[in-house]
């Protein structure tokens, strides 16, 4: 005889095994199949072993089973209907016996468990790709409003640099001609009007100021670089990093440049 073991002798015919005990056995896995050649067995304890997966649905066809002990292991999902009606018809003396098992369910539980998780975990899962989405994008903008910035303040500095190094002398032909005869009006106020022009290459706003003595005319030039082609689309306004102006007194012959800030 074992521990933990009993069978029965009825007379000539072949021991049976009528009580299992393996309680804290170390067992691992499913609960083996070949439990299910044990007929006779009345008394079948797997408690507190390591035992996984799903509870077989051959135990509710083993009929002389009175007492089941499957408490404390690792099982999952839902035990088998025809089990639960067993246990509930009194065919074991106790319905307790499958606690200790996080991952098992009873009467249906686990499809509406399942029901939840899904769309819980689909929904964090969404949650989380938006969020990524949103963090990426704001990073990916503002790095090219930062490179779109500094190029036009790249452009600035060379205009700039331009104009202070290069003091050169205006006759008013050459006025006329920088604005095509004052073709292109860009914008007026109180004390001027300001025409489109080129330097060169270079795109220049010319301020006409109004004279303040009609007996001594004097005509003003104010260089201001405008802004990038692609804003200029849009609309036409002046560049925010104001470039150094230079004023322009009217001589005899020729407009002569007189720096200032």
């Amino acid at each position: 005889m074992w521990d933990g073991v009993n069978c029965s002798y009825a007379g000539s015919s072949s021991p049976r095994i009528i009580y299992l005990n393996l309680s804290s056995s170390g067992l691992t896995g499913n609960i083996a199949s070949a439990i299910s050649n044990l007929k006779s067995i009345g008394y079948l304890d797997l408690s507190n072993n390591s035992l996984t997966g799903s509870v077989p649905y051959f135990l509710s066809q083993l009929h002389s089973l009175k007492v089941l002990n499957l408490e404390r292991n690792q099982l999952t999902g839902a035990v088998p209907m025809q089990l639960r009606e067993n246990s509930n018809n009194g065919m074991f003396k106790t319905s307790a016996n499958f606690g200790g098992n996080q991952g098992l369910c009873y009467s249906g539980s686990c499809s509406n468990s399942n029901k939840v998780v899904v769309p819980l975990v689909a929904s964090l899962g969404g949650g989380f790709v938006i969020l990524a989405t949103t963090i990426t994008s704001f990073f990916i903008f503002k790095r090219h409003r930062v490179a779109f910035e500094m190029g036009n303040l790249r452009a600035y500095s060379r205009i700039k640099m331009e104009l202070e190094s290069n003091k050169q002398q205006f006759s008013y032909a050459e006025v006329q001609k920088i604005t095509k005869n004052f073709k292109r009006v860009v914008g007026k106020g109180a004390s001027g009007t300001v025409y489109h022009g080129y330097v060169g290459e270079t795109e220049v706003a010319v301020k006409m100021l109004s004279p303040s003595d009609s007996n001594s005319a004097q005509l003003y030039l104010q260089f201001q670089a405008l802004f990038t082609r692609s804003v200029e689309k849009r609309s036409l306004f002046w560049q925010k990093w104001k470039l150094k102006s230079v004023a322009f007194g009217l001589g005899q012959h020729h407009l002569k440049s007189v720096p200032y800030s």
